[in-house]
């Protein structure tokens, strides 16, 4: 008998509009079921309708959810809440939401034990303290609050907080998509040890096919709510059968073999644009747009977040930097734009010197330098338009048009030019911001980059929040306007795999240091830092790619 099976499960809307279209599946004993698909197919709130946790205005139907011989659908909502937590527990993606910012994560844990459990306040720090520390962390964390903690840290703690009861199915919802890959690895890792010291059963929850091929026994591959693929992990990663898993599987970037594009179903021809006039801020081919030279930069508590890191980037090239979360590559590109004094070192802009600029002049130079941020979100007022928002930076330099469109001064026109080189359709103009899905609003902070002509356009983990796809058609997008334009690059990522696929050159940093310094061709060769190779094993093909 399966542990979890889930039949004919529908979700829909209030006006009747289905999200999830009569899906069944099962969860067996001990068994790591990974449930795939990117953002709209379904996956989360089939995820969240097992013990009831939607949204009121979602109404769930099922012909059975059973679990471990029992009915789930019939049952009330105490009897439900004794479920979860002690034989169904959740992990979820938003980590911190699992935790209040007002207690320490002891008191937390200590009050989620309360509910479930009658003990002794000395077993109840016993419990914990060993459910910390079988996630390979120092109990002494938890008596800090949830914001003194690092993100992967405060995950881990959240695996512990779910495991304390020792459920017999975990629920984990892209728990380590906002993590950098080294932290998500030793989350996974964590929770595969737990999963073979108490034999529960997972239910994954992902988008990433490299985290399924590593530690699934069977997959599901779930598009516009319903199940398109399903079996074993080898036979859905080998033999796919379906059109919508084989585009999936393709969009993976490849470490192994070098592929100009990635095959993405549906994108649009290359981009066209005309020839942009030479300026005498241009630079020969190859000569470098921006060089720096042994920058260091030292926080108030003594950390070297930038630790004599010299690199050159030349021009109509992409420089990829590599390094998980605090290695001081973001520390280090507020340097290169200036929005952060170093300490020591220089910064060279084609001639100018920028570390030695202020006032006008360093302002001045700013308009040669642009910024895309991991969160779009951020980059846009909420209440003005999109055509408002692209047409901004062009305003702030007192110009109506960049030189490589030919559509005039209207400053609609342009704005719409602008929308159509990142494949977006000129009715977009209108819209606010939150009608535009992830993928599309990076489109847009692409398209508001480009418009100032910079010299080089520093690219903050530009695709780390996005699907497989709309990753692909990003670095596809990002690729087809640098060979239009000339562009120059500076992209960062912990993706070791999309930095390899658009960069020419990359350096891993980690501890504020360059610890590897390489040509794309080099990535392979035995002399690699051994922290370079530990990210070649995360971020190796799957067996599909190198069949």
């Amino acid at each position: 008998m399966s542990l979890l099976e889930v039949r004919n499960l529908r979700i829909s809307t209030r006006r009747g509009l289905p999200l999830v279209k009569g899906i069944d599946f099962t969860v067996e004993q001990g068994e790591w079921f990974a449930l795939i698909g990117e953002s709209g197919s379904g996956k989360s709130i089939t995820a969240n309708s097992i013990t009831d946790l939607l949204n009121a205005s979602l109404t769930r139907q099922a012909d059975a959810i059973s679990f471990d011989g029992a009915d789930l659908l019939g049952r009330g909502r105490q009897p439900l809440r004794k479920v979860r937590g002690e034989q169904i527990a959740y992990v979820f993606q938003d980590y911190q939401s699992a935790f209040t910012p007002y207690y320490t994560v002891s008191n937390q844990m200590h009050e989620m034990l309360k509910a479930h459990r009658s003990m002794s306040a000395d077993k109840r720090r016993a419990m914990i303290e060993a459910g910390v520390e079988a996630v390979g962390l120092d109990p002494r964390l938890i008596k800090r609050y949830p914001f003194q903690v690092s993100g992967g840290q405060l995950q881990r703690l959240a695996l512990a907080s779910a495991v304390l009861l020792k459920p017999k199915l975990l629920i984990a919802d892209e728990p380590t998509t906002a993590l950098d890959s080294w932290s998500a690895s030793v989350v996974l890792d964590e929770l595969a040890s737990i999963r073979a010291a108490t034999g529960c059963s997972i239910l994954f929850i992902t988008h990433d096919l490299r985290i399924m091929n590593r530690y699934a026994d069977r997959v599901a591959i779930m598009q516009k709510g319903e199940i398109v693929e399903r079996g074993s992990k080898d036979q859905v990663v080998l033999r796919p059968q379906h059109p919508y898993t084989r585009d999936l599987l393709a969009s993976t970037p490849p470490l192994r073999s070098d592929v100009q594009r990635l095959p993405v179903q549906g994108e649009s021809a290359r981009i066209q644009v005309k020839a942009r006039p030479q300026t005498p801020t241009d630079t020969v081919a190859d000569e470098p747009v921006l060089r720096a030279q042994d920058l260091v930069k030292v926080y108030g508590n003594g950390t070297r977040a930038v630790d004599g890191v010299s690199l050159m980037l030349p021009a109509g090239s992409c420089l990829g930097l590599v390094g998980e979360s605090g290695s001081g590559k973001s520390t280090l590109a507020r340097c290169l734009l200036s929005l952060e004094r170093i300490d020591s070192g220089d910064i060279w802009l084609r001639d100018q010197h920028l570390n030695q600029l202020s006032g006008l002049a360093l302002r001045s130079a700013r308009q040669q330098m642009q910024l895309v941020l991991q969160n779009p979100n951020a980059s846009f007022n909420e209440r003005l338009p999109i055509r408002a928002s692209l047409m901004e930076p062009l305003e702030c330099i007192g110009r109506s048009s960049p030189g490589f469109l030919s559509v005039g001064d209207d400053p609609r026109k342009v704005a719409a030019a602008l929308l159509d080189l990142v494949q977006l359709p000129a009715e977009y103009l209108d819209k606010l911001p939150n009608h535009l899905s992830g993928g599309e609003k990076q489109r847009v902070s692409i398209a508001r980059a480009i418009s100032t002509e910079p010299s080089f356009i520093v690219l903050d983990e530009p695709t780390a929040s996005l699907d497989v796809s709309t990753q692909a058609r990003v670095l596809n997008l990002l690729k087809d306007l640098q060979d239009a334009l000339g562009l120059s690059y500076l992209f960062i990522s912990h993706d070791l795999s999309s930095v390899h696929f658009i960069s020419q050159h990359l350096i891993v940093m980690k501890d504020g240091i360059v610890v590897d310094d390489f040509d794309r061709t080099e990535l392979f060769d035995s002399d690699r830092h051994a922290y370079t190779k530990q990210l070649i094993d995360l971020f190796e093909d799957l067996p599909s790619q190198v069949a």
